[in-house]
């Protein structure tokens, strides 16, 4: 008998195109801070808390389709100031290491409450 050598297969799950890692989950008292992953990119996301509690909740840890937007060019009313911008009176800093450095938000994203992407 022949031994063979056994070596693991290295799977890496392909994730599509606009699915992100949640990584973290902060909570602030008017927002979330919501950290994902895609790409070896890190994305920092505001969503402003919202009273729904009948809905699916995102969970650190799990895989989401995200549609992601930019609070710098959103129609939304935020104000720049020297270390990051305000939403909705919630100051929110770009000083984070490692990450893009802008603030975003998820279209499909209330509070931790996700919705189905189209």
């Amino acid at each position: 008998m022949t031994k063979r050598n056994k070596q693991p297969l290295e799977h890496k799950q392909q994730h599509k195109e606009n699915e992100y890692l949640v990584t973290k989950i902060d909570s602030i008292p008017k927002a979330y801070i919501i950290y994902v992953e895609r790409n070896d990119s890190i994305f920092k996301l505001v969503s402003l808390k919202e009273g729904n509690n009948l809905c699916t909740k995102i969970i650190a840890g799990n895989y989401y389709e995200l549609n992601l937007g930019s609070w710098l060019n959103a129609d939304k009313p935020s104000l720049i100031h020297s270390d990051g911008l305000y939403v909705s009176g919630v100051g929110v800093s770009f000083s984070d290491e490692n990450i893009v450095q802008n603030i975003f938000y998820a279209k499909n994203l209330k509070g931790l409450c996700i919705s189905k992407t189209n």
